[in-house]
């Protein structure tokens, strides 16, 4: 079981926002394995794009890239072994402030958040059996994004889907299909017994 709760700004009505509130080691390594790793997955597909191209012709637009892109500015160090240090360090950090003891709360990006109860409370905390965030939206196949990346001469075509921030998997834990059809029933599935559940 995950623990979620919703953290808002004291003595407002305000909604607020929710957060995974690691309760055992597994629970970090499960939100970095399949929540910070569409990210990372994304960053370095930039970080190898702009490698290929002698400069940076995209630009890292999300929490790890832009963490990888400030490293890098300051250590001089390549991309690729920042973007490897900048992983390292943040899965490292949020296992050592657990093992302190550390309340802290995880977004359902890469931000690592520490509760300060003079100014912040705990509006609502929820149970749920898998690692998808309490959201208000319902989502529908509408809400698919279908990717299909071309490697080298063609090889290794498969497809993708994400929903939302959540890269969509199949019942077998399967992230990449051989055909779009394929790709869209592990979507239905996914909407109906992981997301809109």
């Amino acid at each position: 079981m995950y623990t979620f709760v919703r953290i808002r700004k004291k003595d407002t009505t305000e909604y607020g926002t929710w957060y995974l509130k690691p309760t055992k080691e597994q629970d970090i390594k499960d939100h970095f394995a399949f929540i910070c790793h569409s990210q990372i997955q994304e960053s370095m597909k930039i970080i190898a794009h702009n490698k290929l191209h002698d400069g940076p012709t995209q630009h890292l637009t999300n929490q790890f890239g832009m963490g990888v892109e400030a490293y890098c500015a300051v250590t001089g160090e390549d991309p690729v072994l920042g973007a490897l240090h900048v992983e390292n360090e943040a899965y490292n950090s949020r296992l050592k402030a657990f093992y302190k003891g550390a309340d802290i709360y995880l977004s359902d990006g890469m931000v690592v958040f520490c509760l300060d109860d003079r100014f912040f409370e705990i509006a609502e905390e929820l149970e749920k059996s898998v690692l998808v965030f309490p959201t208000k939206e319902t989502f529908t196949l509408d809400n698919v994004r279908y990717m299909q990346w071309n490697m080298i001469d063609n090889i290794g075509q498969h497809w993708y889907a994400k929903i939302d921030k959540y890269d969509v998997r199949d019942k077998d834990g399967n992230m990449k299909w051989n055909t779009k059809i394929e790709a869209e029933e592990a979507s239905k599935w996914f909407l109906e017994n992981v997301l809109n559940k």
